[in-house]
């Protein structure tokens, strides 16, 4: 298993701050900083450059931090195998979950877990967040997996793995020769959006307003589309701007349709979830085809 020290070097790392650091793994920052020192000291290497509250890597110190992923990786990998050797499942599993979710980030890792559990015969309904969770609670599927923001008392929300959604336009309109945008030029283009109930519409309404002061219903709205796809199309085809989840764009991003532009200000990261009734969690064959998602999400 992964040694401590590294461990808290990559929570410095990956944070940038010791003190961040330290918040994130419930430890002092003097133990922070002492971890961090006491691996220097056995790699015989400087890992980070101390400015202020803040830290950069060295060359050593990404070096570190690249093998740490590597480190994790293999060791997510080898507790699957072993989970997978230690149980044989069989039966059937309901699955709801958010467009984004069925269409770009759970086939793969059902890909995956079929080759291992062949005689769990999987169901998945897709919906927006608004719609799995009435399916959860009138008893059509086991369990849910969701980006909206957790709003229903009855249903329990486990965060499960983290995304982040950006502002992107047509590579070969006007708006391509951009880079970055300010806010007012953001609230004037026009803007292409998910229809109400989605959960990427509830959390970018949230987070417009609370980092740009920028309501929604102030934008440029010229039209509000059912699914990512055909959001996708039409900004491809038009002079206008969408929102998505990166894992849905990767593809068009790599063939050159799309292009990512960056909003000053703003920066967007939502966890997804695992919903279920109030009660125990997942268990058994759901516990694991939960764990193909987390580890095909993560590492491909």
């Amino acid at each position: 298993m992964l040694h401590h020290r590294i461990v808290v070097f990559a929570a410095v790392a990956e944070h940038g701050s010791f003190t961040k650091a330290a918040m994130q793994l419930e430890i002092s920052q003097p133990a922070v900083t002492k971890q961090v020192k006491e691996l220097e000291k056995e790699l015989e290497v400087r890992l980070v450059d101390r400015k202020g509250q803040f830290i950069a890597l060295t060359e050593a110190g990404k070096l570190v931090l690249a093998y740490y992923h590597k480190g994790v990786a293999l060791q997510q990998s080898l507790e699957l195998e072993l989970s997978d050797i230690r149980q044989r499942f069989s039966g059937s599993l309901r699955v709801g979950a958010s467009t984004t979710i069925a269409q770009y980030i759970l086939p793969f890792a059902l890909a995956h877990f079929y080759k291992k559990h062949p005689d769990v015969k999987v169901k998945v309904e897709s919906g927006n967040t608004q719609q799995v969770q009435e399916k959860l609670i009138r008893g059509e599927i086991d369990f849910g997996i969701v980006e909206g923001l957790p709003n229903n008392r009855n249903l329990h929300y486990e965060p499960i793995i983290r995304d982040e959604i950006a502002v992107l336009v047509n590579a070969e309109g006007k708006y391509a020769q951009l880079d970055t945008l300010n806010v007012d030029q953001l609230k004037t283009m026009p803007v292409i959006l998910r229809e109400k109930g989605s959960g990427t519409l509830d959390i970018l309404e949230q987070e417009l307003e609370k980092q740009l002061g920028l309501r929604v219903v102030d934008m440029n709205i010229v039209m509000q589309l059912d699914s990512t796809e055909a959001i996708k199309t039409f900004v491809k085809t038009t002079d206008s701007i969408g929102f998505f989840s990166v894992p849905s764009v990767m593809m068009d991003i790599k063939a050159g349709s799309l292009k990512i532009l960056d909003v000053e200000g703003l920066d967007i990261n939502r966890m997804f979830y695992v919903i279920y009734p109030q009660g125990p969690a997942p268990h058994g064959m759901a516990a694991q085809l939960l764990k193909y998602l987390q580890y095909y999400h993560q590492f491909g």
